[in-house]
């Protein structure tokens, strides 16, 4: 029988259940100020003038690989290029888009002006639209429905082929954190502090995770185990099924980024400038390297490599089972958005309005 759904109040710091970065004991800052040794950095610009930024703050619209392809958000719309830059389509809105979702034959896309759009992936001619009443923060597919989180406050859920709205949910705040959906549930944080279970057919909320500050992250579904951060400084992991929280990791400063499953653990990254692995089953801190700056949303990971990606611009590749160096440098501009993993590269939108394919070696 599944466990019933905990609400507990926000866990105090010194809980048994929380670990401490080994950083936060030792002598000095926690940052680390200079990138860390290892092989240069193999960068190749992709595309360049693409309008990922035009300016504001944010700039969140991260690239999303399908096949040959890579589909970026950007100031304007949405573009698609191949592999080395060569351009695709392009559908332009007018509207800054930092949700996209590239799901078989087709793209599916978030505006700030609310507005959702599933294309066909071939040209990018519209299937259907949507609407939200503000900004579209996050879009995840499953089956048959399109879920989505919005800064209105609201996750929605749509049929995916005709576009009727299914369900929608007010929770307790603005969502800046994409949706994830595990079984019949989805998951998802709230600028309330939040960290929120849904039931995926009706949209009903089955319980909820108390934090001490916003959850601006995404969470990461890991077998019976869901993983998130918040601006309290931690790393939660929750159980599945009845969200008792199983153990906290206490970083630094606020976590933004989605945490990645890595080489025997989950990878984890915060604005306090480190990345580290962690234990799943008791999230003890298996090695940590600080990359030169704070990464907001900017992790991925692949089978044989961890990319960590600072607020301003700089790229550590990480061996996932050590935390080795492989590779180190700096492309132009900011970035926030998470790269993706495109065959042996990552690829990063950059707030220089560059598309960058990083790798080690030369």
């Amino acid at each position: 029988m599944t466990a019933r759904l905990q609400n507990p109040a926000f866990i105090p710091v010194g809980d048994a259940r929380e670990h401490l970065a080994r950083h936060l004991t030792s002598a000095g800052s926690v940052f680390q100020r200079g990138r860390p040794a290892g092989a240069p950095l193999h960068a190749e610009i992709w595309a360049a003038g693409i309008q990922v930024d035009d300016g504001d703050w944010f700039a969140l619209a991260a690239p999303q690989v399908a096949g040959s392809r890579v589909v970026q958000g950007t100031r304007g719309g949405t573009v698609c290029i191949e592999r080395g830059g060569a351009h695709v389509w392009s559908a332009a809105t007018g509207a800054s888009t930092d949700a996209v979702l590239v799901a078989g034959d087709r793209v599916i896309t978030g505006d700030r002006d609310g507005a959702l759009r599933i294309l066909r992936a071939a040209d990018g001619t519209p299937i259907w639209s949507g609407r939200c009443q503000d900004w579209i923060s996050g879009l995840c597919l499953a089956g048959d429905l399109l879920i989505a989180g919005s800064r209105d406050g609201h996750v929605r859920a749509w049929d995916a082929a005709s576009g009727t709205l299914v369900w929608a949910t007010p929770l307790g705040a603005r969502i800046l954190a994409t949706p994830r959906v595990a079984g019949k549930r989805v998951y998802v944080g709230s600028r309330d502090g939040r960290f929120y279970v849904l039931d995926l057919l009706s949209g009903a909320v089955e319980g909820s995770v108390q934090t001490g500050s916003d959850i601006h992250g995404t969470a990461c579904v890991l077998g019976d185990a869901v993983l998130f951060g918040s601006d309290d400084k931690r790393v939660y992991c929750v159980d599945r099924d009845s969200l008792e929280v199983r153990w906290m990791f206490r970083t630094g400063d606020a976590v933004w980024a989605a945490p990645v499953a890595g080489y025997a653990g989950i990878v984890v990254a915060s604005t306090d400038g480190h990345v580290s692995l962690l234990d799943i089953a008791s999230g003890a801190p298996l090695w940590e390297v600080g990359v030169g700056g704070p990464v907001r949303l900017g992790l991925a990971a692949s089978f044989d490599t961890v990319c960590a990606v600072s607020e301003r611009g700089d790229v550590v590749l990480l061996a996932p089972a050590t935390g080795d160096v492989l590779a180190s440098g700096r492309i132009a501009g900011p970035v926030w958005a998470a790269p993706a993993v495109s065959g042996d590269a990552f690829v990063i939108a950059s707030r220089a309005n560059q598309l960058v394919a990083v790798k080690a070696g030369g």
